[in-house]
Formats: C-alpha cells, structure tokens, sequence
C-alpha cells in the first residue's frame, strides 16, 4: 500500500466505522453526538477536515453545559494516526478546559499521549465528556474562566448557561440536516 495514501483510507475506514455504530445495537458513540461529516467544497469531499455536532446533556444533569449545541472542527494532517487530530471550538467558546482560540485541551489529543491505536470514536467521547465533567481548576486552559469558578460557581454557571442557550439558537437548524 501507497504509505501517503494510508492517512485517507484510515480516515475513510473510521467515518464507515462512526455511521455503521449509530445504527448497531451496541452504540460506542455517546446519543449526544449527532453528527460527524467531513467538509465539502464544491461537491469535493475534504476527508483531512471534519465537523461534529455535540448536543449538551438534558437538562436534568448538573452540567450547565445542558442544552447547548456545540460544533467542534477535527483536523487531520497527512501523518495521521501517527499524530493526533486539531480539535477545536469556535474561537471565544468558554469553557475551563478550551483555549481563547478554541483549541482544547484534552490529554488524549496531546503529542505526547496520543498513539495510533485510538480511534476517533474514542476521541469524540473524550471530548464530549470533557464538556460536561467537573473542571479541573489546577490545569486550566481558560484562567479567567477558571477564577470565576473559584471565586463564584454561580456567576460561573450563568455565564455557561447563557453560552448554551445561545449556541442552540445559533447551531438549531443543523440538528437534522444530515
């Protein structure tokens, strides 16, 4: 096999793998993941670029991330599965764990962690688990972020909060659509 053919065939092989888990009776990829496509520019399927679609938990869970849809962009070099996928938000999303720029941070993305045997679904659920888990103060990507959560967990929530009802408004019309 071509080596510089084996990051677009690995690509391939894990959207096959992500579409064939949603209908499966023992789905790997959280419900709250509704999609993961790659991009498209004028009818050319760009495999190294995908988007997803995270839908925040219900509302009953203690996340103030509920309710919220949260599109993340995956990029993928030409060394892929050797080095892990860009992952990042929308610039400005707030969040302890994601940067200014929407980057995150997430250990399993990390050069130093990452290794070729994890497959996207895995990488999907890290991040979707990151959103909802309990911040971890002591690493902060977001210090500002991370201050108001220590010093005021309420003011901290409503500000979560307030970005979840935003992006549904602003990201409701993709639910669907693929």
């Amino acid at each position: 096999m071509n080596i510089s053919k084996f990051p677009s065939l690995r690509l391939e092989n894990e959207l096959k793998s992500i579409k064939a888990d949603r209908s499966s009776f023992l789905p790997e990829l959280k419900p709250n993941i509704l999609f993961v496509i790659p991009d498209s520019i004028s009818g050319m399927t760009n495999i190294f670029k995908w988007t997803a679609l995270i839908q925040g938990r219900s509302k009953e869970t203690s996340s103030p991330y509920a309710e919220g849809l949260y599109p993340i962009n995956i990029n993928f070099d030409d060394s892929f599965p050797r080095t892990p996928p860009k992952i990042s938000f929308e610039p400005g999303f707030k969040h302890i764990h994601i940067y200014d720029d929407g980057q995150i941070c997430l250990p399993l993305v990390n050069e130093r962690n990452w290794s070729a045997k994890y497959d996207m679904i895995n990488v999907l659920n890290q991040v979707e688990e990151l959103i909802h888990a309990e911040p971890r103060i002591s690493s902060p990507a977001n210090s500002k972020l991370s201050e108001i959560y220590r010093n005021d967990k309420e003011k901290y929530k409503n500000i979560i909060e307030e970005q979840a009802r935003e992006t549904w408004h602003k990201f409701k019309h993709l639910i669907g659509k693929i």
